[in-house]
Formats: C-alpha cells, sequence, structure tokens
C-alpha cells in the first residue's frame, strides 16, 4: 500500500511576509547571487519580463502590508520601489546602499533594472515565502538551452528567452560606472587652511575658502573601485 506523499505545511502568514517573486512567476526566474546583511536580506534574479509582471507584483504587496512610499527612476532606465511596513507584527528598517535613496529607511526595496535583473532587498523581521500568488502573466521558465530560446514566451517587447551569459550590475556603482568620492564625500571641495602671521611674530593656522578636491578634481564622483568603471560585477 502506497503511502501518501506529506502535505506542505501552508506558510505562516501571521507576521511581515514578503511574497517570493520566483514563486509569483511560476518558477520563470534565474536565482543569481543575493546574500544576508547586517539588517537586511538581498535576492537577486536574471529576469526577462513584461512590465506587467512587476507591476502586479508591486500591487500584490499591498495586500501584504507593504505601503509603497514612492517609485525612483535611477534616470538609467531602472526603477527603484521603496515600501513601509503597516501590517500586523513588527518589521525592522535599514537604509539602502544606493546614492539617490540611501538616507530614506525602509522596509523593503525593490531593485527594478529592466530586462536584465531584479534585486529584492528586506528588512530582518520580514519572511520571504512563496504565499500562493500566481502572476497572470504567461511566462517561460528559464531552461538554459536551445530549446527555451526558441520557445513562444509573453515577455512584452522582446520575445527573446534567458541568454546564458546575463551580466550583473556591480553592486557598489549599480551600473552607474562612478561613485561618490571617498575624499570630499561627494561634495567637490576640500576646506583649504593657510597659515597667517599675528603680532608675536609667529603663525597660527587659518580657514580661508575652499578648493577642488584633490582627488575627484571637483567632478564629485570618482571611477567605481570595484568594477573599475565597467558597471558590472
Amino acid at each position: 500500500m502506497e503511502t501518501a506523499p506529506a502535505e506542505t505545511p501552508a506558510p505562516d502568514l501571521s507576521g511581515p511576509t514578503l511574497p517570493d517573486i520566483d514563486s509569483f512567476s511560476g518558477g520563470a526566474l534565474q536565482p543569481l547571487r543575493g546574500g544576508v546583511f547586517l539588517d537586511h536580506t538581498k535576492k537577486n534574479y536574471s529576469i526577462h519580463y513584461n512590465a506587467k509582471f512587476i507591476q502586479e507584483y508591486v500591487d500584490l504587496l499591498g495586500n501584504y502590508g507593504f505601503t509603497l512610499k514612492r517609485t525612483v527612476d535611477s534616470g538609467h532606465g531602472d526603477n527603484y520601489y521603496l515600501f513601509d511596513y503597516t501590517g500586523p507584527g513588527t518589521a525592522g528598517t535599514f537604509y539602502p546602499d544606493v546614492k539617490k535613496i540611501k538616507d530614506e529607511p525602509v522596509a523593503v526595496y525593490i531593485w527594478d533594472c529592466r530586462g536584465l535583473e531584479i534585486q529584492i532587498y528586506y528588512a530582518d523581521g520580514i519572511t520571504y515565502t512563496d504565499t500562493g500568488d500566481r502572476t497572470t502573466q504567461t511566462l517561460t521558465p528559464y531552461e538554459g538551452s536551445a530549446a527555451a530560446e526558441s520557445s513562444s514566451t509573453d515577455w512584452g517587447e522582446s520575445s527573446s528567452s534567458w541568454k546564458s551569459d546575463t551580466k550583473i550590475k556591480c553592486t557598489k556603482c549599480h551600473g552607474d560606472k562612478e561613485v561618490e568620492c571617498p575624499q570630499c564625500n561627494g561634495s567637490g571641495k576640500l576646506a583649504n587652511f593657510g597659515s597667517t602671521p599675528n603680532y608675536s611674530g609667529s603663525s597660527r593656522s587659518t580657514y580661508s575658502d575652499y578648493k577642488d578636491c584633490t582627488k575627484c578634481h571637483g567632478h564629485k564622483t570618482v571611477t567605481c573601485p570595484r568594477c573599475n568603471g565597467t558597471g558590472w560585477e
């Protein structure tokens, strides 16, 4: 007599819960390198999709207590989605390591690098799990084969499927190729001090004015040291 397979227990949705976007896609994403940090976790996926899929996922988070604070255009065709958590239970917050939003505490932020990858960052106290929700879009799972590349998909603007040589944007400059100058903290200027003689004949150091930073030469940014200015990992 065969034993019926044990049922997978339903996820605990009583506290802060973030839907797993790969499960939401029906397994159509390719997991890339993520990481666990001091106060948040990063999930990263190679993704090729139409805009409706991402918008469905962003809208879905509202069902789980996440409130979209705002959407930020990176200026390079990418979008950042910033969320607070206002649902049951308590979720932490963290400061994104992204120049345009680094001073804004969030519970979740999504970096939508259109047509290439998607990164999801969520604070401690949030459970990332398959909630059973599924997109209404038709997505073909990545298989890494010629058959997959020639299969019919509904990606939106492009009909091509996954490419095995997908690049990953640099995790320090996020593809910008440059980062804030560490010497002048992005101001482009350094205080210029000089010596002024006093009545006793000795001199004292006094503030005079500002001069261009000797590292970035007033440009406020320098070549990213992680990717050497390529923008890629």
